[in-house]
């Protein structure tokens, strides 16, 4: 997976990397890039570093919910860093169990994907969910970039179109209705000019 590549970050808890690994497994075929720690850290590299440069450069986060991420430390600072980083977060429950004390917080009001209920209906709608955010965000990028890349008037060339400009906007209107115009304010002045004297 290229640096630049869109992937979604996946936070589980080691109780639960079985099920993660199996997700992540059916997520990549339906074409989903996915980050996944241990798989994807480097050998020799720190481990809490590898993880904060994944949250930073992730589409969106995936949150594998089961009763064990209630006590861990680690899916709490995992999901503080995202959203401290405005990444999606993306609760996926492999357990009918809801989050408590500070999880509660952070998860109240994100939509949640019931995988227990059927894991492949939750793994088709992520996949559709992910699809339509990389999308989406493709085309506010090329929409930036066109708007940059959107060559500008220099003053020079600015200065020198002035002439023509003028030109157009004096055939627009013609003579007479630029005396018509004079005379009505002239018109106008000299009858204010009258009724004070």
């Amino acid at each position: 997976m290229a640096n630049s590549d869109p992937f979604l970050f996946v936070s589980h808890v080691a109780e639960d990397r079985a099920a993660a690994l199996e997700i992540v497994d059916e997520l990549e075929r339906r074409g989903v890039p996915c980050w996944i720690a241990p798989r994807n850290v480097s050998p020799g590299s720190k481990f809490d570093d590898e993880i904060s440069d994944a949250l930073e450069s992730c589409r969106a986060m995936l949150l594998i919910f089961s009763q064990q991420c209630n006590d861990s430390e680690y899916i709490h600072r995992e999901v503080t860093v995202a959203g401290e980083s405005r990444k999606v977060i993306i609760p996926f429950r492999i357990e009918d169990v809801q989050p408590q004390r500070g999880l509660r917080v952070r998860l109240a009001d994100l939509h949640w994907i019931d995988g227990f209920v059927s894991r492949e209906l939750g793994i088709d709608q992520l996949a559709r969910t992910f699809a339509r955010r990389c999308q989406r965000t493709g085309n506010s990028r090329k929409r930036r970039q066109n708007h940059i890349s959107r060559p500008m008037l220099s003053r020079k060339r600015l200065v020198a179109s002035l002439p023509s400009r003028l030109h157009r906007l004096k055939q627009k209107f013609t003579p007479t209705l630029w005396r018509r115009s004079y005379m009505r304010h002239h018109r106008q002045g000299r009858d204010v000019v009258s009724r004070a004297g």
